[in-house]
């Protein structure tokens, strides 16, 4: 699956650029994630993609290719899908009849969701739609709704109906599937190809403007500083650059004992940024959910010890729900989403 994905679209971005006629191979950037399965938790494997427009050229050049024709991208899809698939398989009359009765089956090619392109506010959406499944189980918890010993109970929407439908299965079998979405041990299920991989590290630096596409060679620290607004060789407390005297390991005798002063936990009153408030609130949140959810009224009485108002922090929680990186499992608590 992630072989013939890389290449299709590769492939097809090749094809698709109209400013070469020999239809030069480009650099491209791919994140690809595997998913096994559906709403239903049937085994359903299928990779979600997130693709750049277009790419680098031999010279280092980005070309911009923002049109894939659907019609073909699909049989494109099919014919490297089944040609990989029919080199894993035995030579035999059977595999060929396989192979031959899908691609007679699907004429048109396999199904590809990529009709339209995502616009740049809808980018976070997306990434965060494809991320939760890597971390998320193949079924909430809040989706089960019965067990008696020997049967569970659970349901799902139909994506096409857009009705709910109720499943109940022996528990067995629930374990089963549950079990067939686990990945084998050192299997990746996020991969990153072309300008994204790590060999393709100075092609991420290149910087776009409408008029061309420069190359900025930056350090780690640069990197940092850019992307998170932060740099990570200042000191939070004196704010002078740091360097690096030795290192200590957990439980030697050089290694700091945790105090007050080097908790990292900011004095009473005072004044933090947004983001360190936020930061501040999920700490919180974190150390005192066990098990549940943890007590609003307790993270709202430690926020205040650290100079945070009740009101400003129930506005922060409030926040942190509508974003989605906090749900309340039950009233009065509180519990990180990821």
């Amino acid at each position: 699956l992630f072989q013939a994905s890389k290449v299709t679209m590769e492939d097809m971005i090749k094809f698709s650029n109209k400013r070469s006629k020999k239809k030069t191979k480009l650099k491209i950037g791919m994140i690809q994630v595997l998913h096994t399965y559906g709403a239903d938790m049937k085994y359903n494997p299928h990779v979600h993609g997130i693709v750049t427009e277009g790419g680098f050229d031999g010279k280092k050049n980005w070309i911009h290719v923002n049109f894939i024709r659907y019609e073909g991208w699909r049989k494109k899809w099919q014919y490297e899908l089944l040609t990989r698939l029919k080199e894993e398989m035995p030579r035999c009359k059977e595999t060929n009849d396989f192979i031959d009765r899908h691609f007679k089956k699907y004429p048109n090619g396999f199904v590809i969701y990529g009709k339209r392109r995502f616009e740049k506010r809808e980018g976070w959406n997306m990434a965060r739609y494809i991320g939760r499944y890597v971390k998320h189980p193949p079924i909430a918890e809040s989706r089960i709704t019965a067990y008696d010993g020997k049967q569970v109970t659970f349901w799902y929407k139909d994506t096409k109906t857009k009705r709910t439908i109720t499943v109940t299965m022996d528990k067995f079998e629930f374990v089963r599937t549950l079990l067939s979405h686990i990945p084998k041990k050192n299997f990746k299920i996020v991969r990153y190809c072309g300008i994204y991989s790590r060999r393709g590290y100075k092609h991420r630096q290149t910087e776009f403007s409408e008029e061309e596409a420069k190359l900025v060679i930056r350090s780690w620290r640069d990197e940092i500083k850019r992307v998170f607004h932060h740099d990570p060789l200042l000191c939070p407390n004196c704010n002078t650059e740091m360097k690096l005297v030795g290192i200590c390991y957990e439980g030697s005798e050089n290694y700091p004992v945790e105090d007050e002063t080097l908790s990292g936990k900011p004095p009473p009153n005072q004044n933090l940024s947004q983001r360190e408030r936020m930061q501040l609130i999920v700490a919180l949140i974190r150390e005192n959910q066990s098990g549940g959810g943890a007590n609003i009224g307790v993270v709202i009485s430690e926020a205040a010890e650290r100079g945070i108002d009740r009101e400003q922090t129930l506005n922060d929680i409030q926040h942190l729900k509508s974003e989605g990186y906090a749900y309340e499992p039950k009233t009065g608590e509180i519990r990180c989403a990821l």
